[in-house]
């Protein structure tokens, strides 16, 4: 769970930096991670991520860097934060 959070931090300070390149490109390392994570959930946390999930593909798909950034930092991160300590 830790390296994922890592890879978030690192993923939020890319978009703030403006290196959304970069950025783009942790975006496959998180949904890997998540997707492992996923085969431990329970239905309702798995529902709540998938939740959050669609939160980024929106952001993603409309090119709202910041509002992905917000996404992981008030969204995923507290839920990965949570699940690590259940």
């Amino acid at each position: 769970m830790k390296n994922v959070i890592d890879s978030i931090k690192i993923t939020e300070n890319l978009i703030f930096n403006f290196d959304i390149k970069t950025a783009m490109s942790m975006v496959s390392k998180i949904i890997e991670d998540l997707i492992l994570i996923s085969t431990k959930l329970n239905d309702e946390r798995l529902n709540k991520l998938m939740g959050i999930i669609n939160l980024i593909n929106t952001a993603l798909l409309s090119k709202d860097y910041l509002l992905f950034n917000d996404i992981l930092e008030y969204d995923l991160n507290p839920f990965l934060e949570l699940e690590d300590n259940l």
